[in-house]
């Protein structure tokens, strides 16, 4: 189980490298393709169209997996799935040590969170995209773009691990104890090998931006930004709301800024 210092030393690349402060870890799903379990119907078939089972992972600042569960039919959503996976009753129990809260700015103090998309619930551990349709407030189109450019971490870990793991590839052909068995070995030797700085020629790019305020002349106030559509479920409390909120007018502050957010949101990223 991850210790209260492997979340510290994942935060600290966060904040200096992903610009995005009290951020620990990043969670995503991965569809793993299996042939279609006996008498399992259409338990498995998922909304891509193939029969899989799901990895919930959740992916520390260089790439490594902190926390791994197999085995979800993929049927379920991602909302389902961490619903239903041991990590979410841990951490609801407070048996997951994170860090402590972070202050950030004239914002105040946020605490340890892990970063998803869209698929996954807004709490207080755990942040997700401003929903939106057409065009959105700015300032939240400014959040949505740090998460994102932060959240790619668990993206780009499900890829390195399926270009050097062929076998991801390919729709898995055993039973389930077996498949869980296979999936659990790849991410142990692809911790191992991320520790050994073997990346087997596999590179992830990164961007390198250098705190700036100037885009900010052209980012509205809370006021006057455009109205914003919204999708999906707002099924969280209001202190998740507002550390949200916090998080987005200190990226929206000379503080918090990044030189490049203003025009890439601009532009429509």
């Amino acid at each position: 189980m991850p210790t209260v210092e492997t979340w510290t030393e994942s935060e600290k690349v966060f904040r200096e490298r992903w610009n995005f402060p009290s951020a620990v870890g990043a969670m995503d799903g991965k569809h793993i393709r299996i042939k279609c379990p006996a008498k399992s119907g259409s338990l498995h078939w998922n909304f891509k169209n193939f029969y899989s089972t799901v990895l919930l992972a959740v992916v520390d600042s260089n790439y490594n997996f902190l926390v791994a569960e197999i085995g979800a039919p993929g049927s379920q959503s991602d909302s389902g799935v961490l619903m239903s996976s041991v990590f979410d009753k841990l951490v609801s129990t407070a048996k997951i040590n994170f860090p402590a809260e972070r202050e950030i700015g004239s914002e105040g103090r946020v605490p340890a969170v892990i970063l998803a998309d869209q698929g996954f619930p807004l709490k207080e551990w755990m942040m997700k995209p401003f929903p939106v349709v057409g065009a959105a407030n700015v300032r939240q189109a400014i959040f949505n773009y740090r998460l994102s450019r932060a959240r790619v971490i668990s993206e780009n870990a499900f890829g390195i691990l399926t270009a050097r793991w062929r076998i991801l590839l390919t729709s898995i052909d055993a039973k389930a104890d077996l498949v869980r068995l296979i999936v659990r070995t790849i991410i142990v030797l692809h911790n191992y090998l991320r520790k050994s700085n073997d990346t087997g020629g596999i590179s992830v790019d990164s961007e390198d931006d250098t705190m700036d305020g100037n885009w900010r002349e052209n980012v509205p106030n809370n006021n006057q930004g455009r109205e914003i559509l919204r999708v999906g479920s707002n099924n969280y409390n209001s202190n998740a709301s507002e550390i949200r909120d916090r998080f987005m007018n200190y990226f929206c502050s000379d503080e918090g800024s990044i030189s490049k957010q203003g025009r890439i949101v601009m532009n429509g990223y």
